[in-house]
C-alpha cells in the first residue's frame, strides 16, 4: 500500500523536548528499564539531532529486548493513551520517515514493532508490512497482538502474517510467546480458535517439548500455567513427566491442573505408585480427591484409610471420610473422636477436637472444656472452636477469658467463638478488656465484639473506638463501623431505650469533636425524638 499522509511541521516531534527531558527519558530506558517511558521517548526518533536519534534507537531496542510478554501486552494501551492526548504531529508521521534502512536488523524489528501500537490504523498496517520481511521470531509477538486489533483489515493481515510463520523453524519463537497466544485465545473481539489450533498443532511436535519444558521453569506462576496447559494439550507428557512438574509446583492452581491430568484415566498400578505421595499433599482438595479415588480402586482395603482420614487437618477431608464411611453403615463418628480426646495426647488431638465439634452433641462439651487451658495454642484454638459448635452459650466465660490470651490466634478464635453465642449482657466485661488488657490484639478483639452488639448498644462504643489515638487499627475499625452504622440506620426501626439514648448522647458529646462534621450532624439527627 502506498500511503503518505504526513504534513511536515517546522519542528520535528523529537525537537519539542528539552535536553534535560531527553536525557531523563534515555536514562529511564537504559538504566531503570522503565518500559512505561517508551511512548514518551518514541517521538525522539524523529529529531534533527543524529546523535539523539542513534542513542534513542539503542535505548528503545535495549528496553524492548528485555520486555516480558506481560509488559509487551501492557505497552499497546499505553501507546494509545499517550498519543491520543498529545504529540499530535507524531500521530500523522509515516513509519518510513524513521529511516529504518539505516539501522541493524534487530533494532528495525523493535522500532517497527512499536509502530504497530500506533493509534493510527494506517501506521499500524504499514508497520506490519515492514515486519513481514523479517523471519527471526522477534517480530512474532507484535503480529500476535495485532491479531486482536479492533480494525478487521489489520486483524486479517496480522493473522495471515502469523500463519505464514507456523513452521518448524519458528517453534522456539511461538513457544516463547505462549502467554500472548493464550491471551489471544481468550479474547472476545474475534474468533481465534482456528489460529490457536494451528499453533497448537505446531507445538505438539516432539521438538517443541524442550522449549515448553523451559517455560515451566518461569518464576511467575501465571506463565507456568500456560506452559502446563500446552504440554497437556500436546499430549507429549506421560504421567511420570506430569508428576515431576507436580512435585516442583508450589502454586495451588498449577498443582490442581497437573493433578487433574495425572488422575485422568489413571491406571490402578500408576495410582498405587503415586498414592502415598498424594495422600500427604498439603492441599485438602487433592487429598480429598485421592481419598475418593482410593475407595473406588481399592474398595476392600480402604477402611483403614478412611478411618485415618477422620483425623485429617482439613474439615473438608474429614467430612468426606465420614460420608464415605456412612455408605458402609458406620455412623458413630463421635466415638472415634472422644477416644482420641480422652488420651489428651498424640498427633491427632487437634483434629479430634475439631471432629467432635463437627459430629458431637451438647454433652460432649464437658470433655472438651479442660483443653482450653492447654499450653499449646493450636489445641486451645481447636477446643474453643469445638465448644462454639457444641454449646457456645454455656461456655461464654471461657471464651471471654481466652480473649486475653498471649497468643493472637487464640484471642481471635475466642472472639469468633463468642460471636456464636448471645453476649449482649457481657458488654461491660468486654469493655473492661478493651480498656485494661495488656496485649493490643486482646483490646482489638474486644473492640470487634463491642462493634457487633445490637444497633443502639454498639454505637456508644463505636464512637469511642473512632477517636482512639493509641491504636490506629482500632481507630480504623471505629471509623468503618460508624460509616456502616449510619449507612444501615434505616434498615431497622429498633427504638433505643432511654438509657441507650442517653449513653449515645453522652458519647457523642464526649467524642463528637473527633468525628467528621457530617457524621456528627447525621448522628445528632438520628437521636432526634429519642
Amino acid at each position: 500500500m502506498n500511503w503518505n499522509p504526513f504534513r511536515k511541521n517546522s519542528t520535528l516531534p523529537g525537537d519539542h523536548l528539552s535536553h534535560q527531558d531527553k536525557e531523563a527519558l534515555l536514562h529511564s530506558l537504559l538504566i531503570e528499564r522503565d518500559y512505561t517511558k517508551l511512548p514518551a521517548a518514541f517521538p525522539m526518533l524523529l529529531t534533527s539531532s543524529a546523535d539523539y536519534r542513534t542513542r534513542t534507537v539503542e535505548a528503545i531496542h535495549t528496553c524492548v529486548s528485555n520486555l516480558t510478554n506481560k509488559e509487551l501486552l501492557l505497552l499497546d494501551p499505553l501507546f494509545r493513551e499517550m498519543y491520543f492526548d498529545k504529540h499530535d504531529s507524531w500521530r500523522n508521521e509515516y513509519p518510513g520517515d524513521l529511516h529504518l534502512a539505516d539501522w541493524p536488523e534487530e533494532e528495525k524489528i523493535s522500532i517497527s514493532g512499536l509502530c504497530t501500537f500506533h493509534p493510527n490504523g494506517y501506521v499500524r498496517e504499514e508497520a506490519m508490512n515492514l515486519l513481514a520481511s523479517f523471519h527471526t521470531g522477534k517480530e512474532l509477538p507484535f503480529l500476535l497482538i495485532r491479531c486482536n486489533d479492533w480494525v478487521s483489515e489489520i486483524r486479517s493481515l496480522a493473522r495471515r502474517l502469523t500463519e505464514d510463520r507456523i513452521e518448524g523453524s519458528q517453534i522456539e519463537a511461538f513457544t516463547a510467546n505462549l502467554p500472548v497466544i493464550f491471551k489471544l485465545k481468550n479474547a472476545n473481539r474475534a474468533d481465534h480458535d482456528v489460529l490457536f489450533e494451528k499453533i497448537t498443532g505446531l507445538l505438539s511436535r516432539p521438538e517443541a517439548l524442550p522449549f515448553l519444558h523451559e517455560g515451566t521453569q518461569s518464576k511467575e506462576h501465571r506463565i507456568r500455567l500456560v506452559y502446563y496447559d500446552m504440554i497437556i494439550r500436546s499430549g507429549q507428557a506421560n504421567k511420570e513427566n506430569l508428576m515431576d512438574y507436580f512435585r516442583r509446583e508450589t502454586e495451588p492452581h498449577g498443582r490442581l491442573i497437573l493433578f487433574g491430568e495425572i488422575m485422568n484415566e489413571i491406571s490402578e498400578s500408576v495410582f498405587q505408585r503415586f498414592y502415598t505421595e498424594f495422600k500427604k499433599d498439603k492441599f485438602p482438595r487433592i487429598r480429598a480427591a485421592v481419598l475418593q479415588k482410593a475407595v473406588e480402586i481399592f474398595p476392600n482395603h480402604s477402611l483403614t484409610e478412611l478411618e485415618a482420614a477422620l483425623f485429617d487437618k482439613s474439615g473438608t477431608v474429614r467430612s468426606l471420610a465420614r460420608y464415605l464411611l456412612s455408605k458402609r453403615n458406620i455412623s458413630d463418628f463421635a466415638s472415634y473422636y472422644t477416644e482420641a480426646i480422652m488420651k489428651q495426647s498424640g498427633a491427632n488431638l487437634r483434629e479430634a477436637l475439631l471432629g467432635i465439634g463437627e459430629t458431637g452433641r451438647k454433652e460432649h462439651a464437658v470433655l472438651v472444656l479442660p483443653l482450653v487451658k492447654s499450653d499449646e495454642a493450636g489445641i486451645t484454638k481447636a477446643a474453643a472452636r469445638a465448644l462454639a459448635m457444641l454449646d457456645p452459650d454455656s461456655n461464654r466465660e471461657a471464651f471471654i477469658s481466652l480473649l486475653s490470651h498471649d497468643h493472637p490466634g487464640v484471642s481471635k478464635e475466642a472472639r469468633r467463638s463468642l460471636q456464636a453465642a448471645l453476649y449482649e449482657d457481657k458488654a461491660e466485661e468486654l469493655y473492661r478488656i478493651y480498656k485494661e488488657a495488656d496485649a493490643p490484639h486482646s483490646r482489638y478483639q474486644a473492640a470487634v465484639l463491642l462493634c457487633s452488639l445490637s444497633k443502639w448498644a454498639s454505637i456508644r462504643y463505636i464512637l469511642e473506638l473512632y477517636v482512639n489515638e493509641d491504636n490506629p487499627a482500632i481507630s480504623r475499625l471505629g471509623q468503618q463501623q460508624a460509616a456502616k452504622w449510619l449507612a444501615g440506620y434505616n434498615r431497622s426501626f429498633t427504638v433505643p431505650s432511654k438509657e441507650q439514648a442517653a449513653s449515645v448522647r453522652t458519647a457523642l458529646s464526649k467524642y463528637g469533636s473527633g468525628l467528621r462534621e457530617w457524621e456528627r450532624e447525621q448522628l445528632e439527627f438520628c437521636l432526634k425524638g429519642y
